[in-house]
């Protein structure tokens, strides 16, 4: 009988979960101040943070990461933030998995809400429910490593 291996990774569906997976890199756009958040609870549970307040930061950092997750912070609905969120969206659409924090304001613009549905995989409102957003970061996370496996997005007829 061959004898069990113990190790504290695992594999499952072709990923490494555990003390030795692979790091979890979060971009984090925020024009603010201060995060709708506290950053150590995202990084207690593992998560690396990489904060940028530019546009033209955020696309040097998705360029290096290649494909990851995101949370951007729409706070600001003037047509010029609105506009930069679009951008940063789209530039990383096939490659980032996305998820919008949002003050319950932004949702009254159209153009915001198509933004968020086009481009984000959930969006959560101010305050912020912490264990929610980590849930999500996991999801956002399995869909965005399945992106790299199956080597691209979607491809649409």
């Amino acid at each position: 009988m061959p004898e069990a291996k113990h190790n504290t990774d695992t594999e499952q569906f072709g990923f490494r979960v555990g003390p030795g997976a692979e790091p979890r890199t979060l971009l984090v756009y925020c024009a603010a101040k201060t995060l709708p958040f506290r950053e150590s609870d995202i990084t207690s549970q593992g998560w690396t943070l990489t904060r940028v307040g530019a546009w033209g930061a955020a696309r040097s950092h998705m360029d290096r990461l290649g494909a990851g997750v995101g949370i951007v912070c729409l706070q600001d609905t003037s047509e010029k933030a609105v506009a930069d969120a679009e951008a940063l969206l789209g530039y990383g659409h096939n490659r980032f998995r996305w998820i919008a924090i949002l003050d319950l304001a932004f949702l009254k613009s159209a153009v915001a809400n198509h933004l968020i549905s086009e481009c984000c995989l959930d969006f959560h409102v101010v305050p912020v429910d912490v264990p929610r957003l980590l849930h999500s970061l996991g999801h956002a996370l399995g869909m965005a490593r399945l992106t790299i496996m199956v080597g691209g997005g979607c491809r649409h007829p």
